[in-house]
């Protein structure tokens, strides 16, 4: 959510990465450092991830030592915020959907089907976008 400036932090972060004893000990090294608890880094996120996303979804936040640590694009997170709809969720939704520079609730669902085109929308998060966004009027509708 950095790219979409949210100010507060979360208590951990979600990462997609190949598990190995390497990443892990690294995991327990920083949490035993930090005093940090050792879920600091997780990959519960892997649950969302999109099988339609690509390069271009992705920007490189830093590399350092061989490791390249990239984010997801806010429109990806956008998506993946969506298809997780959880309440905790609904202001991360709107903070993206401000990044994302989207206007109407159509815009916001089709960003979604293009990460998730065999999904569908659950009525958790079609809800969340009609309190945050107005649905597309017919031309000529009062």
């Amino acid at each position: 959510m950095i790219q979409a400036g949210r100010e507060s932090l979360s208590r951990d972060i979600d990462a997609l990465y190949s598990p190995s004893s390497s990443i892990d000990e690294a995991i327990r090294s920083v949490a035993m450092t930090r005093h940090w608890p050792t879920t600091w880094l997780n990959d519960a996120v892997k649950m969302f991830a999109s099988n339609y996303d690509d390069d271009k979804d992705w920007e490189i936040h830093i590399t350092r030592a061989g490791v390249t640590v990239s984010v997801a694009t806010c429109r990806l997170l956008l998506a993946m915020k969506l298809l997780a709809a959880r309440p905790r969720d609904a202001e991360d939704i709107a903070l993206l959907i401000e990044a994302c520079g989207i206007t109407t609730r159509q815009a916001a669902i089709d960003v979604f089907d293009d990460y998730y085109p065999t999904e569908s929308m659950k009525p958790r998060a079609l809800r969340i976008l009609g309190d945050l966004l107005p649905a597309t009027r017919a031309p000529g509708a009062n």
